[in-house]
């Protein structure tokens, strides 16, 4: 990106002011020079105020209001030229060159992440920045300048090194241990873990003691334990004597029902299904068989009945193509008297016709013959049309020449009486030489003067309090620049250290609020048991637990010792809350320690940023006593804030001082050139055009502007009066040159005329309207005689139509053996009857063969049915060949009854087996002989007592 122009439009002391920045071939660099104030910084801090916006104060409104300011520029891109406008505001501050706003993108994508401080550290120093800029190299405190001192040195990330080891310095070795160094906080933690070592210890004597009493407890928890093995073994015994008893019972039973049944057909479950099925579909089969032969046998005598005459079936097309032709032949005999009544019209309307044209009556064809080609009547009806056209442009043409020749004498007349032209080119010549502009040069002159003098009025009351003349104003002595700038500099970085230490302290300030209200508050929500009352309610405890062991022991039996156990119990829970208690306020006594060393912390980063704040207050104090006593030379008190305002008021002044001596000098020169002026156009005029000596130049020149302007307009008229005359002329000389054509096209339209009345047969002396009607008739005429032929060709195909269908109506009755009656519709009608009876019989014929060939199927179908039904019933026919349907039922329910019992011994010895703990059915049913089930019912009773009592 680069600035191809900046614009300066509303920014300090400059409005509209441009700089362009055309590159030079082979370099780009392009360097401004002025003297001092001439504008350097301003535009300086103008591309800064461009790129990164205003801030919320600025030193460049000082003449124009902060809302008009307006600085701007055209940047070269990658993406093309970018024409864009800054103001001062607070958003949408970007605009482009109709004052529109645009997206802040359009620039910021073009700085490459630059922001405005960075910016003017690497491309808009100045003298004081020099050398602030030196100091903050060698001392690396941001980015920048640790990047700049690395890049010198040769030492990359050295400052970050330093600050890393000061700050693990001082987390180890603080002032006191009372601060959060580690060393402390590392020395505090072993102590408190040595405490808590010490009071987890435990003495031999009562070591021993209790490892006695354990060892005894054991051994007579195993003897309870073994006790309870043997009573829980013999309890498994007698419940799977219980579990098993029931099933062996079923078991026998179920073999003897098996026994009893005899033999059987070995069929599964599948097996016996299918033979149930296949002893339905043998049933089935039956009866479907039966009754598809009886329905065979009435079909075929039904059939036998309904056969169809053979001759009299192959008429029946011919019926049918007859029967769709008699609605054709009797809607045609219905058109046929209709068609007879137009045929009649129409002639009498031709012989109508023929009287009004004026011929005679002839036969069609001659008719035909006489009347005249399409070509000729549209030969003749082209002439009638030509005939008005022809009458208009004659009538028209003969009143343009009479308007014509009107006008040219007209014309003439009014030239002859315009008055003669003066000469006035002198006149002309001396009014070019001057013109309006030498007065309007003067009055322009003496109101620049004026204004001038206002504007140095009004800058000089700027100045204020300053007083004296201009004079005073250029002698006074002015501080360099460089100067001004680093002392304005020193305080703005006073103000800003100002500013920031201040908002320190209040940070600080409500930290050191804060600490101290979480310290109250905790101190006040976690109060600390004592230790000596948690050894008071261990105490308390032990002695609860005393009578409660004594039973567990057997040196003091009671029966009950519930009152003893909720006791125990209650001190248990005292005695672990309190220490609880006791733990969690040593947890929180190390958190408010921490708290206590934040709060020293606090207290010691507000006492320093308030002496940091101290000092930023002197160095301020310090810079602006600097700043007065280096403007102390201008005579007048003036803060920093205003003296960039006041320096460039002095400038606009003096720049208005030398711009009122320049339009004094313009002033003066105007004035004599305005006298010589007035003295040649006196000498120019008439004393009758300029009777009083004392007329001011302006009235001379519009004098002697209105003669010139007399003459003009006087020759102007003249000019005008013979143009109109030759165009007049002309217009003549064309007006009859179209009258001799219009006559001509007349006498060609005649010689065409007569020809064509002639040839349409038509008579010569009849009128242009009497041949338009006569040829309205004549169409007319074409068409009647056109319908007529059309009529009598459809009359006649009528006829030919009737003649046919009768006589195929007479040869289909003859094939159809049927004799012919009276009349032809007779013998229609018998025909259709005849052969309607016929189809009918064929349709009925054919669906009984259908029904037929149905019975049939039907009957083979329960034939495969049964053999299918035979070969699934192979393992019933087995046990009995020769037996009938009802015979095989009983065997197969027979067969199903014996499957379902050996199922039946088969699930009741897999549920022995799983019962009985791995013994089989021979060990069960040895086991289970000859037992009671009310007697295993008590003595299971009995040993889940023992077991009770042995687990209380």
């Amino acid at each position: 990106m680069r600035f191809s122009e900046l614009q300066l439009i509303r920014y300090g002391r400059f409005e509209d002011c441009s700089l362009t920045f055309a590159p030079a071939a082979g370099c780009d660099l392009q360097i401004i020079l002025g003297p001092n104030e001439a504008g350097k910084s301003t535009t300086l801090e103008a591309v800064s105020d461009l790129l990164f916006g205003f801030g919320a104060r600025t030193r460049f409104g000082f003449r124009f209001d902060q809302r008009l300011l307006r600085v701007g520029a055209v940047l070269e891109t990658a993406d093309g030229a970018l024409d864009l406008r800054r103001k001062k505001g607070r958003i949408d501050t970007l605009l482009g060159p109709d004052e529109q706003p645009i997206a802040d993108t359009q620039l910021s994508v073009h700085l490459a992440g630059q922001t405005r401080e960075s910016f003017e550290r690497m491309f808009g120093l100045d003298h004081a920045r020099l050398r602030e800029g030196g100091k903050a190299i060698l001392a690396a405190k941001d980015s920048i300048g640790a990047a700049i001192f690395a890049a010198g040195s040769g030492m990359v990330q050295v400052s970050k090194v330093c600050d890393a080891l000061e700050a693990e310095a001082k987390a180890i070795w603080t002032r006191t241990a009372g601060e959060s160094r580690r060393y402390t906080a590392a020395a505090a933690a072993y102590q408190a873990a040595k405490s808590a070592l010490k009071e987890a210890e435990v003495r031999p004597g009562v070591w021993s003691k209790a490892r006695r009493e354990l060892d005894a407890a054991e051994a007579a928890l195993q003897t309870l334990k073994d006790a309870r093995a043997e009573i829980a073994l013999t309890q498994r015994t007698v419940q799977r004597r219980r579990v098993v008893l029931p099933a062996l019972t079923r078991r026998a039973l179920v073999l003897q029902a098996l026994v009893d049944l005899g033999e059987t057909a070995d069929l599964s479950a599948d097996g016996a299904q299918r033979c149930a099925e296949a002893l339905d579909a043998a049933q089935t089969a039956g009866t479907e068989r039966a009754l598809g032969q009886a329905e065979a046998i009435r079909l075929e005598r039904e059939l036998e009945d309904t056969r169809p005459a053979a001759e009299r079936l192959a008429v029946a097309p011919e019926a049918d193509s007859l029967r769709e032709l008699k609605g054709v032949v009797d809607q045609g005999a219905a058109e046929q008297a209709t068609l007879q009544a137009q045929l009649e019209s129409g002639a009498t309307r031709i012989r109508i016709a023929l009287g009004e044209i004026g011929w005679s009556d002839a036969p069609m064809d001659a008719l035909t013959a006489r009347l005249p080609g399409r070509p000729l009547v549209a030969e003749l009806r082209d002439l009638i049309e030509r005939r008005s056209g022809v009458d208009e442009r004659l009538r028209a043409t003969r009143e343009a020449v009479r308007d014509a020749e009107r006008a040219v004498a007209r014309l003439e007349e009014r030239l002859r009486g315009l008055p003669p032209t003066p000469d006035v080119r002198g006149l002309q010549d001396l009014l070019r030489t001057l013109g309006d502009g030498r007065s309007q040069s003067l009055e322009q002159a003496t109101a620049n003067h004026e204004e001038m003098e206002r504007l140095l009025r009004a800058r000089v009351g700027v100045l204020t309090p300053w007083t004296g003349d201009v004079a005073a104003l250029r002698q006074m002595i002015v501080p360099a620049n460089e100067d001004v700038d680093h002392a304005l500099g020193h305080i703005d970085r006073a103000r800003a250290k100002l500013e920031a230490e201040t908002q320190a302290c209040v940070r600080d300030a409500e930290r050191q609020a804060t600490l101290n209200l979480d310290r109250r508050q905790a101190t006040l929500a976690h109060p600390l048991p004592s230790l000596e009352t948690l050894v008071a309610a261990r105490a308390e405890r032990d002695e609860a637990w005393a009578p409660l062991r004594g039973q567990l022991r057997g040196e003091t039996p009671r029966e009950d010792m519930s009152v003893e156990a909720d006791v125990f119990e209650r001190t248990v829970s005292e005695t672990d809350r309190l220490a609880d208690e006791r733990f969690a306020g040593a947890e929180h006594a190390g958190s408010l320690a921490t708290l206590e060393r934040d709060i020293e912390r606090a207290d010691l980063q507000l006492s320093q940023a308030q002496a940091r704040r101290g000092a930023a207050v002197e160095d301020l104090t310090a810079a602006t006593d600097a700043f007065a006593i280096l403007v102390r030379g201008l005579g007048i008190p003036l803060s920093p804030e205003a003296y960039e305002g006041w320096v460039n008021a002095r400038a606009d002044a003096l720049q208005a001082a030398d711009a009122l001596d320049l339009a004094r000098q313009d002033l003066e020169a105007e004035q004599d050139a305005a006298s010589g002026a007035r003295s040649a156009l006196l000498a120019a005029l008439s004393p009758m055009e300029v009777p009083d000596d004392a007329v001011s130049l302006p009235q001379l020149l519009a004098r002697a502007q209105e003669k010139v302007d007399a003459a003009a307009e006087l020759s102007a008229q003249a000019r005008e009066l013979r143009g109109e005359l030759n165009g007049a002329t002309e217009a003549v000389d064309r007006t009859v040159a179209q009258a001799a054509s219009a006559t001509e096209t007349d006498v060609e339209w005649a010689a065409a005329w007569a020809p064509a009345l002639q040839r349409a047969g038509l008579a010569a002396e009849a009128s242009v309207a009497g041949v338009r009607v006569r040829l309205d008739l004549i169409e007319g005429l074409r068409t009647d005689l056109s319908d007529q032929l059309e009529l009598e060709t459809q009359l006649a195909a009528i006829t030919k139509s009737r003649t046919a269908f009768e006589t195929r109506i007479r040869a289909a009755a003859e094939r159809a053996g049927i004799s012919e009656a009276s009349t032809p519709g007779q013998t229609y009608a018998a025909l259709q009857a005849a052969t309607r009876e016929e189809a009918a019989k064929a349709e009925r014929a054919e669906t009984l063969e259908r029904a037929l060939e149905v019975a049939r199927s039907r009957v083979r179908e329960a034939d495969a049915l049964r053999s299918t039904a035979e070969s699934a019933l192979a393992p019933l026919l087995a046990m009995a060949p020769d037996a009938e349907l009802p015979t095989l039922r009983a065997v197969l329910g027979r067969a199903t009854e014996g499957t379902r019992l050996k199922a039946e011994i088969e699930a009741l010895g897999a549920e022995l087996l799983k019962a009985g703990e791995g013994r089989d059915l021979v060990a069960l049913t040895d086991e289970a002989a000859g037992a009671d089930p009310d007697v295993l019912a008590a003595e299971a009773q009995g040993l889940s007592d023992r077991h009770e009592f042995l687990e209380r």
